[in-house]
């Protein structure tokens, strides 16, 4: 049997990636050269820019309106759920990456002389662009999660306390008392 689920991930993974680089380029060839950036260059630069996030946007949104109404433990076999979850882990990994490097270029392009009387602009432009690359790294976390707990895998958690609701109280207690916090009045 194969199965296919609506977003293609041996392809949309190269899609991703030239849209980050064409939605990060703009940024990175505005780093060298003297003086501030006119302000037609720097419009230009964040238009070329948001034009490449756009498309990523809508990716995103397609992606979101195709998964959300499977019902994947009906369409799916524990094995196909196990491959696809580590595809989708995958491409989530590689989202973190380039959300790492998105911020570190919008932090050295914020650091840079050339792009100072265009800030406004530029701090708009990479709240937009992280939130929609967080928002699609975030699709494929929750599907590879989703896929695992179909095929039968839970992913590590750092740590499950098992404790009676006595217990959490007095820890609770104890840390308010220890950090000289007013435990909140709960209604």
């Amino acid at each position: 049997m194969i199965a296919t689920l609506p977003v293609d991930l041996y392809v949309d993974v190269n899609q991703i990636t030239d849209w980050f680089g064409s939605a990060s380029a703009p940024i990175v060839s505005s780093a060298t050269g003297e003086g501030a950036l006119p302000i037609q260059e720097a419009m230009r630069l964040i238009s070329n820019a948001s034009h490449a996030m756009n498309g990523l946007s809508a990716y995103y949104e397609a992606a979101v309106e195709a998964l959300t109404p499977l019902n994947l433990a009906e369409d799916l076999s524990p094995d196909v759920a196990r491959d696809f979850s580590s595809d989708y882990a995958q491409v989530a990994r590689l989202m973190t990456s380039n959300l790492v490097m998105l911020k570190t270029i919008f932090f050295m392009a914020e650091s840079n002389s050339r792009w100072k009387p265009h800030l406004s602009m530029l701090r708009k432009y990479t709240r937009t662009s992280v939130r929609t690359l967080a928002n699609l790294r975030n699709l494929y976390e929750d599907m590879a999660r989703s896929l695992d707990v179909i095929a039968g895998e839970d992913r590590h958690v750092d740590s499950i306390a098992n404790v009676s609701a006595e217990s959490s109280k007095d820890l609770i207690a104890d840390s308010h008392k220890k950090y000289k916090l007013t435990p909140p009045v709960w209604h």
